[in-house]
């Protein structure tokens, strides 16, 4: 990890089923959400927008997830089939908010970073220069979770995230 590197990590109360019941009252929709291994998550609130608003690589980063990790059940916790986005033009990735299961936590950040690496292309410089922000919360086997942002180069990211899903969690707050 670099200087330039910020990572926050917490315990969550954010689970498959909390976002189910928070995000729709539909049946078959709260199913597939409970069900998931991986939900894309609406950004926290943003000024200027009412409801869920989603990073600007929803689509993308979707279609990418799906067809990098065929065998993952993949949903976006919202109603609509085109929920609103938020496109930023500043200098860096924003993969957005990530509700996993703790046994697809190591390919759902492989399969991020590798859709970082095809949208930044062999130039070294680039990948060095190129900042990514993202916040993954795991849901453990026991019930409880754990949430990680990340917000540094684009070529830190895979291994400070990596290390973050290894560790044991500890509970409480940790910022590096």
């Amino acid at each position: 990890m670099t200087d330039d590197t910020q990572v926050h990590i917490e315990s969550s109360n954010l689970t498959f089923e909390a976002v189910a019941a928070r995000t729709t009252s539909d049946l078959a929709l709260r199913r597939r959400l409970a069900e998931a291994h991986v939900v894309f998550l609406p950004l926290g609130p943003v000024q200027g927008f009412e409801g869920d608003v989603f990073t600007g690589a929803l689509a993308d980063l979707y279609e990418f997830v799906r067809t990098e990790g065929p065998t993952l059940r993949v949903e976006v916790a919202s109603e609509s089939d085109e929920p609103a986005v938020l496109i930023l033009h500043w200098e860096f990735l924003d993969l957005g908010r990530f509700l996993v299961m703790k046994a697809a936590a190591p390919l759902i950040i492989g399969i991020l970073a590798n859709y970082i690496w095809s949208k930044l292309g062999s130039n070294t410089r680039k990948r060095r220069a190129a900042r990514v922000r993202c916040e993954i919360t795991t849901q453990l086997p026991d019930g409880s979770s754990r949430m990680a942002r990340y917000d540094g180069p684009a070529d830190t990211f895979e291994k400070t995230m990596r290390d973050i899903a290894a560790q044991a969690p500890t509970g409480g707050r940790e910022d590096t």
